[in-house]
């Protein structure tokens, strides 16, 4: 979000929304928000520096020996657990979302179209879903979308 969208008040209390729910999110599994600064030109989220690289890197030298994918995707999974027990629904899983570091922790990372359980988009509005590639077929019915069943469908979609 660029600072002139900000100058729209519902862009702003859009973005003031996204920083108290990412503020509050506190999981090994999930990049930590540590300060919103609002006073500037350029308001920003202040996160936690994730010293990894994207999923997709790693998929992209080949596929991963399921002794290695597996603690991968048990991370994803516990930090969904986590994510849809506060209410909040990714909406955007993929490769490139979840950063792998050193140490083999995973992160996942852009929350820029997640929502709350009420359906309430957390940043941009009247964007409905993220990447075709890792979305459920239902994303085509929005009547019939479960967000907590989009995120576990493309965890599936990404290790699979």
């Amino acid at each position: 979000m660029c600072s002139s969208d900000l100058r729209v008040p519902s862009a702003k209390a859009r973005f003031v929304r996204e920083a108290e729910i990412l503020f509050r999110l506190d999981h090994p599994g999930i990049v930590k928000v540590r300060n919103v600064r609002m006073e500037i030109d350029t308001p920003y989220l202040e996160m936690e520096f994730v010293d990894g690289v994207g999923l997709n890197e790693r998929i992209g030298d080949g596929p991963t020996p399921v002794d290695q994918a597996l603690p991968l995707f048990r991370q994803v999974a516990e930090a969904l657990v986590y994510l849809h027990r506060q209410g909040v629904r990714h909406r955007d899983l993929k490769p490139s979302n979840m950063l792998v570091q050193a140490n083999g922790l995973l992160k996942l990372v852009d929350f820029g179209i997640a929502s709350e359980a009420d359906g309430n988009t957390i940043t941009e509005q009247g964007q409905t879903f993220g990447s075709v590639s890792y979305a459920p077929p239902e994303w085509l019915d929005p009547d019939r979308l479960d967000p907590v069943r989009w995120d576990v469908y493309s965890a599936g979609v990404v290790f699979w």
